[in-house]
């Protein structure tokens, strides 16, 4: 009842967002906050960063990002971040804690923001390097999508990714010193006894 929530209000429980309640009064875990933000906007799941934390971001942030379906209108919430996304419920793993865009759609929202293809090329190696996912599985997503910033680029440099490539020095190398020079291809990423070797 809201005689019994306005009670525990009072002793123990904290108003995360409005209808969100934490109820101990300790400091809440990260995973709260995010599970606080996906409750306050739902339908919603973790997204852009926040979906694949796994990623070794420069400047990630402690905004929680979370996308809810295209029509879907959410107010303004202390902390968080929302995207309204097309095909949301096709993207979505519901069975995550708590539910998240799926990690290749979640890195392609982020390749959208990236300066250009030097940066664009640094986030989807690295995201195969920490096996977050694969560069064929990168591939299927944009292939799902309808709309693909640079969409022509992004392919192009999935095959690089493919290929080896896996930050924007070996890009960098790879376009201005073997393609411009017509050298042969150098061995990236080649196994090695108990470690990788590159060009």
């Amino acid at each position: 009842t809201q005689g019994y929530v306005r009670a525990r209000l009072r002793l123990e429980w904290q108003i995360i967002h409005p209808a969100v309640y934490l109820t101990h009064t300790g400091p809440p875990s990260r995973r709260q906050l995010e599970w606080a933000a996906c409750l306050a906007a739902w339908p919603a799941a973790l997204s852009h960063q926040t979906a694949v934390s796994e990623l070794n971001l420069r400047n990630p942030g402690s905004l929680i990002h979370v996308a809810v379906p295209n029509s879907h209108r959410v107010r303004n919430l202390e902390g968080v971040r929302v995207h309204e996304m097309l095909a949301f419920r096709d993207r979505v793993q519901w069975a995550a804690s708590p539910p998240r865009i799926v990690k290749e759609h979640a890195i392609l929202d982020l390749a959208r923001h990236t300066i250009d293809e030097y940066g664009t090329i640094a986030l989807l190696g690295e995201a195969v390097q920490a096996r977050i996912t694969t560069a064929a599985r990168l591939a299927r997503a944009v292939d799902s999508r309808l709309r693909v910033r640079h969409r022509d680029m992004v392919n192009g440099l999935l095959l690089d990714v493919e290929g080896g490539i896996r930050s924007a020095l070996e890009f960098a190398y790879a376009r201005k010193v073997e393609r411009a020079h017509g050298l042969p291809v150098a061995k990236r990423q080649f196994h090695e006894g108990n470690r990788y070797r590159d060009a």
